[in-house]
């Protein structure tokens, strides 16, 4: 997991440095996720994140990072450890709430 991205100064995505109020409202959270798995021979794990005012995010796998914005926190995610002969059935299921806050 990535913590610590959102303090001024650092660069978000764009190159820009994170101004000294946006750092300042999201300090402690946690801006993005990457989860692998230590042997990725028969299994998969899929996650998605999800930011207040904007929905789920487009899914990520295997060691991808899951990112809306650095400068932003997650508000919650969601997780499968499936067989990797699942594994895009899952992806193409979640993508479907890319941009919603539905709660399936």
């Amino acid at each position: 997991m990535e913590t610590g991205v959102n303090r001024a100064g650092n660069k978000a995505l764009g190159g820009e440095a994170i101004p000294q109020e946006i750092a300042n409202q999201y300090l402690f959270g946690i801006s993005g996720i990457k989860m692998k798995l230590k042997d990725e021979s028969y299994y998969s794990i899929v996650y998605q994140i999800w930011v207040k005012n904007v929905g789920w995010q487009k899914v990520s796998s295997d060691g991808e990072e899951a990112v809306y914005a650095h400068d932003k926190p997650i508000g919650g995610y969601r997780m499968a450890l499936i067989p990797k002969t699942e594994k895009q059935y899952i992806i193409d299921y979640w993508n479907q709430d890319v941009g919603t806050n539905n709660r399936k």
